[in-house]
């Protein structure tokens, strides 16, 4: 919640700093950025995620094969960011790209580090160093933001805020040295291989998660691209910042229930519980009070971006309420599932946005909430299948989801009634809304509870 608490500052001093074009470029920068960054470990981080056992040889191997292939990732985003200025029509986003590449570099030395954080379970560890790393960037971006470098102070944030997360990491966890000499330097091959399906997927997720944004700038201009990467940074924050937290934790747990289906399916089921009652609101009440939240919190430049705002709060709201599909195949060994998934949502993004440019920024957005339903459906209705849960099961473990989205609907819409007091009257119905999310969750705990207990009485 900190780190949540830091990007939403940094994004509301963001709006006050960079006008839209600029933010039009960041925004094409960062979104191909992303790609080279999900490369620039070669899945080692997730592959050490992935086996709780890894014998510390191989870890040390792991992390020699991660800071090679960042050092390769950053080269390759200064290789493409004058073919990436060109190809988005903006000659500017080749300086943006050039320093993103340097925290390209920082990530392959970050990745092995943090991954063993979170696979030995140190979840407090792990959350202060995104913690202090996110205070690291905030810190600079202000810093170099006041100074005149515009959207190059947040260029270096992020390198700053990787540069955080390697030292940090690097000082908290036990990364085994290098292997002696005379062993391979590598790690084995079915690492490798599952290294580079993750790593593939990873890009193809990310392509997925940015490349709209590219397309918009190349159809629409960059300030249509701006209006729509601040209105997605800001209605998917929660979602991505939150919900990859949870994704983090859970990826270590299904890894060591992947033999275990049954306990896999209790520990998805909780996961879904508690990110659609929590995450699925929360987008929900973005999108309900954009306007009044843009007025209090962005620049004036930036409140004709409400209705982007609202439409892909619901898209975020989608997405929270699928729970962690990815994390479960990732963990389980169904990497090339989630490869081929991302590849055919990829082909399908592009086809759409194309298409749907066609009605403006306002045809994209529509777009990009029917994909989120069709994908949020889909996938979880996929991995339900895989644990062998029953449709009852799964409209249990959604039910908070719905009734905490009402109330917070409510509150939200009562909010609105008086635009000078609308943050009072969100919080207070903010209350409200806490009541019911608790007693909701509290009923379906007690539920599994005694069908559990059931389960042993029937077994003795």
């Amino acid at each position: 919640m900190a780190r949540l608490g830091v990007q939403l500052a940094v994004l509301a001093y963001m709006t006050r700093v960079l006008g839209r074009d600029e933010f039009g470029h960041y925004t094409v920068a960062l979104a191909v950025y992303v790609l080279v960054d999900a490369v620039a470990d070669a899945g080692m981080g997730a592959a050490v995620l992935q086996r709780p056992e890894m014998p510390a040889a191989e870890v040390a191997r792991c992390h020699r094969a991660a800071r090679l292939a960042g050092l390769g990732a950053g080269l390759l985003a200064w290789a493409l960011a004058p073919l990436v200025g060109l190809a988005a029509g903006e000659a500017e986003c080749a300086p943006l790209l050039r320093v993103l590449g340097v925290a390209a570099v920082l990530r392959g030395g970050a990745a092995v580090p943090v991954a063993l954080l979170v696979r030995d379970l140190r979840f407090v560890t792990a959350a202060l160093v995104d913690t202090a790393s996110a205070v690291a960037r905030a810190a600079v971006v202000v810093a170099l933001g006041s100074a005149g470098l515009g959207a190059l102070a947040f260029a270096w944030g992020a390198v700053a805020e990787v540069l955080g997360q390697a030292v940090l990491g690097a000082t908290f966890a036990r990364v085994p040295r290098a292997s002696p000499r005379g062993e391979a330097i590598l790690p084995p091959v079915d690492v490798l291989r599952s290294g580079r399906r993750l790593a593939t997927g990873a890009v193809l997720a990310l392509a997925g998660a940015r490349i709209e944004r590219v397309l918009v700038a190349r159809l629409l201009g960059a300030a249509a691209a701006g209006t729509y990467g601040f209105a997605h940074g800001l209605a998917f924050l929660a979602v991505e910042r939150a919900g990859g937290s949870v994704g983090r934790v859970a990826m270590p747990i299904y890894g060591r229930l992947r033999h275990d289906r049954e306990a896999a399916a209790r520990a998805w089921l909780t996961a879904t519980r508690w990110m659609g009652a929590t995450l699925l609101p929360a987008s929900l009440a973005v999108g309900i009070l954009a306007d009044p939240l843009l007025r209090a919190f962005a620049d004036p430049r930036w409140w004709d971006a409400a209705p982007a705002l609202r439409g892909l709060s619901v898209a975020a709201a989608l997405a929270a309420a699928a729970g962690t599909p990815f994390t479960l195949w990732k963990a389980t060994g169904r990497e090339r599932m989630w490869r081929d998934w991302q590849g055919a949502a990829l082909v399908l993004l592009v086809v759409g946005v194309a298409l749907a440019s066609r009605w403006g920024l306002a045809g994209v957005v529509a777009f990009m909430v029917l994909r989120a339903a069709a994908a949020a459906a889909t996938s979880a209705i996929v991995s339900a299948r895989m644990l062998g849960i029953r449709p009852a099961e799964h409209l249990r473990a959604v039910a908070p989801a719905v009734a905490s989205a009402a109330v917070a609907a409510m509150a939200a819409t009562a909010a609105m009634g008086t635009a000078p007091t609308a943050v009072a009257e969100s919080l207070a119905g903010g209350v409200v809304f806490g009541g019911v999310f608790g007693a909701c969750l509290v009923a379906t705990d007690a539920g599994a509870r005694r069908r559990v207990a059931a389960t042993s009485l029937r077994g003795r």
